[in-house]
């Protein structure tokens, strides 16, 4: 007796199934969730330091009032976090 071969699959993927081969690939690549934390922690509080540098500042739309960026790099800023 002998046995038939499977029918083969369609090698062919859909876009949905790529995309998500796609993220599966560069997920995986990504470190550790706490050392992510760590490096966007970091930098948030070098781009409040950048922004108090520069004096940045923005106008609410509904006060009008005006809102200076306050670096986290200081003792103050540090409290906050």
């Amino acid at each position: 007796m002998t046995k038939t071969p499977p029918p083969e699959q369609s090698k062919k993927l859909g876009i949905v199934n790529q995309a998500l081969i796609f993220i599966e690939k560069v997920g995986n690549k990504l470190p550790d969730p706490i050392t992510l934390f760590f490096y966007l922690s970091i930098a948030v509080i070098l781009i409040s330091a950048i922004a108090n540098l520069t004096n940045l500042s923005v106008v609410h739309p509904a006060t009008q009032e005006t809102i200076k960026a306050v670096s986290l790099f200081t003792p103050e800023g540090i409290r906050r976090i």
